[in-house]
């Protein structure tokens, strides 16, 4: 689908299924670049069809997932609650919606720490029951947290706005310790 001529963007699911192992994304990312090198590339993680990356890989892969998606060449899809690093709520069969078990990935977005998170106004009953935790990860209060996931979002955005490499640079994959993905991307006088 994509080629001079075709597609302009499209995901990479190979990309977004790939275990959460440094091997396996480097040889997903070899692959692609090899196949998609003349065109650009989306790169996603998460969408509303598939658990989210924060559910599949846990905690400890959410800022790593923040750090690979937005430095490596191409366009970043981000999924709703991504930035906060949102994991999958839990919905009970009787309040299910879709048929196909989709549901815990379209929880509502976690804003803020009022009635029903901020999604829908205090008394109305969100489309979804709101994932667990949302009073403790939430827009609000990462927005006052330097450190927080957030934080490291609009970190990262900035940095693919200031520097060409990371904007448009080409990517290489470069050699690594086993467990360890290494890459680089450069523009003149940048080198990431």
């Amino acid at each position: 689908y994509l080629a001079p001529g075709e597609l302009d963007l499209a995901f990479n699911f190979p990309f977004a299924f790939s275990p959460w192992e440094a091997g396996a994304i480097g040889e997903v990312l070899e692959v692609s670049e090899r196949l998609i090198h003349e065109v650009w590339p989306a790169w996603h993680l998460s969408n509303h069809d598939m658990p989210r990356h924060a559910t599949r890989h846990g905690e400890r892969a959410v800022r790593a997932a923040a750090v690979l998606l937005l430095t490596l060449r191409g366009t970043p899809v981000l999924y709703q609650g991504e930035e906060i690093g949102m994991a999958d709520g839990v919905v009970p069969e009787e309040r299910a919606v879709d048929r196909m078990g989709r549901d815990g990935c379209r929880t509502p977005m976690q804003w803020d720490g009022s009635p029903n998170a901020g999604f829908c106004p205090a008394g109305t009953e969100p489309w979804l029951l709101l994932a667990a935790g949302w009073e403790g990860r939430n827009v609000a209060l990462q927005e006052a947290d330097d450190d927080s996931v957030l934080a490291l979002y609009r970190r990262l955005l900035a940095a693919r706005r200031r520097h060409p490499a990371l904007a448009s640079g080409p990517y290489r994959t470069l050699a690594a310790p086993p467990g360890t993905l290494a890459f680089e991307r450069t523009a003149p006088g940048e080198r990431f």
